[in-house]
């Protein structure tokens, strides 16, 4: 199968995207290459009932998990306005400690 070597390709492309980003949308375009392609690779084997239908739910299922992902995604850039990894690990540790200071002033 010619196409395989081009297929492998840009599943390894897709990997080291995300191993290099640090932002959430890019993180979310990152996945969906390495997934389509992996959908490609499902479906290699087209003759075969159960390959077809694996691939099937493979799609389907990669759908609804892209769908949360890209809702919760959403979700972090409404309440925070950032989508950046660095300063969303930021603003959690302050909110934290802020939790933290709150629970010692309630037990003492």
């Amino acid at each position: 199968i010619i196409e395989y070597p081009l297929i492998l390709l840009f599943i390894v492309i897709g990997t080291l995207f995300l191993i290099f980003i640090s932002n959430l949308v890019s993180i979310f375009l990152s996945i969906e290459l390495q997934s389509y392609r992996l959908y490609l690779l499902s479906t290699i084997y087209r003759n075969l009932e159960l390959a077809t239908f694996s691939s099937l739910i493979y799609f389907l299922l990669g759908g609804l998990s892209f769908y949360f992902i890209l809702l919760s995604t959403s979700l972090l850039y409404t309440n925070l306005g950032i989508t950046n990894l660095d300063n969303l690990y930021i603003i959690i540790n302050i909110l934290d400690i802020i939790n933290l200071v709150n629970i010692f002033n309630i037990i003492y």
